[in-house]
């Protein structure tokens, strides 16, 4: 690997012509296609799916031939810093600014009389709004001839309402009953027709610790089913690797080169799919149990799907 000048496509492709391997035969061995190997010797990292799995690409590629990823790494990632400066726009590059004419003054004058408008409209339907008469309740009074209003018991259940309305939500428990008398009022009326209200107030009790009581049981319910339905995978890699897994709505819980030594745990809902680089160097773990990965490798990858809807 000490050919100065030479990007880490042409080095690979020196190295696979060296031990006499055809395009064909390493694209087998890493489960990829002939297109995407000619597409790594030209250096035409633009056209895989991103730097990542160029980086991925160029690992494997190497641990094919037996040779060490790193300095393609380091050369890779100086063609993707210098491309990166190479389309920076200058920090100090000079502002375009449009001047506005006679025409955009305009528009924006309009725009404003509109806004000032609509801001009137509103205030004055929020005043006439505030002014409203509100519905009171009264109760009609009783004249001295001792005739009276017919609406008198109406009045006396919508009192009883508001008590309700203002006891509820500081009894505790208790069997009280609230009375009510009315005003008293001169004439026959009074004598023949004396009103009172009684409110039981018993059933007002503990409706709002209830609820909440039945909401904590029901998000405590909700955790424990999704703590249930979620798998545990460790991943140990032996040797480094590059690992891609995906859940069972093909959300990333991991995409990246796992160094060696490093252990890796993830949880989620499978079933999972998963694709190892260096399938010999990592050993898995599927909800505590090892998982034998020799039944899915193809040459040094793996690529299989792991559990079901119903997490085993």
């Amino acid at each position: 690997m000490q050919d100065q000048g030479k990007s880490p496509g042409q080095l690979l492709k020196q190295k696979r012509e060296e031990k006499g391997l055809s395009v064909d035969e390493v694209a087998q061995s890493l489960n990829l296609t002939s297109r995407t190997i000619n597409t790594i010797e030209v250096d035409d990292y633009d056209s895989l799916p991103g730097a990542t799995y160029a980086r991925g690409y160029l690992r494997n590629y190497a641990q094919l031939l037996n040779i060490s990823a790193d300095p393609l790494i380091e050369l890779f990632n100086s063609m993707v810093i210098a491309e990166e400066k190479k389309n920076e726009i200058p920090v100090n590059a000079p502002v375009v600014s449009k001047e506005s004419n006679s025409s955009d003054k305009g528009v924006m004058l309009g725009t404003i009389l509109v806004a000032v408008v609509i801001f009137g409209l509103a205030v004055a339907w929020w005043q006439g709004r505030d002014n409203e008469p509100g519905r009171k309740n009264q109760v009609d009074t009783v004249r001295g001839d001792g005739t009276g209003s017919t609406n008198n018991d109406t009045t006396t259940a919508t009192n009883a309402d508001n008590v309700i309305g203002d006891v509820g939500t500081t009894i505790k428990d208790s069997d009280t009953h609230i009375v009510q008398k009315d005003t008293p009022v001169s004439g026959k009326m009074a004598q023949q027709n004396p009103q009172k209200t009684v409110v039981d107030t018993k059933t007002l009790t503990y409706g709002t610790a209830a609820g909440s009581k039945l909401v904590d049981a029901n998000k405590r319910s909700v955790a424990v089913a999704l703590d249930k339905a979620q798998s545990k995978i460790v991943i140990h890699a032996k040797q480094s690797s590059w690992v891609d897994i995906r859940d069972a709505k093909n959300n990333k819980l991991l995409y990246e080169t796992v160094s060696a030594g490093r252990v890796v745990t993830i949880k989620g809902v499978g079933p999972f799919n998963i694709f190892l680089g260096n399938a010999a160097g990592v050993e898995l773990k599927f909800n505590g149990k090892k998982y034998d990965l020799e039944q899915h490798r193809n040459g040094l990858v793996a690529r299989f799907k792991l559990g079901n809807e119903i997490n085993q």
